[in-house]
């Protein structure tokens, strides 16, 4: 890993000091949900399953929160994992990922506060609001004025643990092939799932042949394209977003 990160190919960014929202969880121990119970239990806590009186089915969206301790305990979490992150990779993390994509305006000022220039999301924000969440469509590029964050939005997901039937490289060629026609910057999608094989080892010898045909194939049908770091990308759309 250390090796993998020194040369280049592996570079990192803040996604929270945790993925669990950490006061929703406790709340359903209490209230003696069974399925959280259960995966309590087995030192599990990603799971889907109903919650007691609350619309959420999955609890992996750290930055909701229902009264001010709770947020308070957000938004500290925030500054600390942006400190953690530094003190350990030794470089502040400019761009972020809120778990799930979903946060809110005063999360995204806490962002700017702490020194994030740009927000990594899907194509739609998740807004908490009392009986949901309400969507909000993002775009590479796109601007806050207020929050000074520009947005990366993932034009692709490569996830080929996820569907082993699936055609992962022909279908993300497709959609590269379509942003790059539109002159946008192509941003992939991938979780560390896909490139595990403590449990099956297999799993990640696939990814990795799967995904040296991909880049094979990129570079053979955009022989000049570049490949940059997220923060890369930002650091050209902020200086494109002042001159503008």
């Amino acid at each position: 890993m250390n090796k993998l990160f020194c040369q280049g190919y592996i570079y990192t960014t803040c996604h929270g000091t945790e993925h669990i929202n950490i006061a929703f969880w406790l709340d359903e121990l209490r209230m003696g949900n069974p399925y959280f119970r259960k995966a309590f239990d087995l030192n599990c806590f990603g799971i889907d399953a109903p919650t007691v009186g609350k619309h959420r089915a999955n609890l992996m969206a750290a930055y909701e929160y229902d009264n001010e301790i709770q947020k308070h305990f957000v938004l500290d979490s925030i500054a600390e994992g942006m400190k953690m992150f530094e003190q350990q990779f030794g470089f502040p993390s400019q761009t972020v990922v809120a778990p799930r994509h979903v946060w809110n305006d005063e999360i995204e000022y806490v962002y700017q506060k702490v020194g994030a220039t740009g927000i990594q999301s899907a194509l739609n924000q998740l807004v908490p609001i009392t009986n949901g969440y309400k969507h909000r469509v993002h775009f590479t590029g796109k601007h806050n004025k207020n929050t000074k964050l520009s947005y990366l939005v993932r034009t692709a997901y490569f996830e080929p643990s996820y569907n082993q039937k699936y055609d992962w490289v022909g279908q993300t060629i497709k959609k590269i092939d379509w942003a790059f026609m539109l002159k946008n910057p192509v941003v992939l999608a991938m979780h560390r799932v896909n490139f595990v094989g403590g449990l099956y080892e297999e799993n990640r010898k696939r990814t990795l042949q799967l995904f040296k045909e991909l880049l094979k194939q990129i570079i053979k049908k955009h022989p000049t394209v570049e490949f940059l770091t997220s923060d890369e990308l930002i650091q050209i759309i902020q200086k494109d977003n002042v001159r503008n």
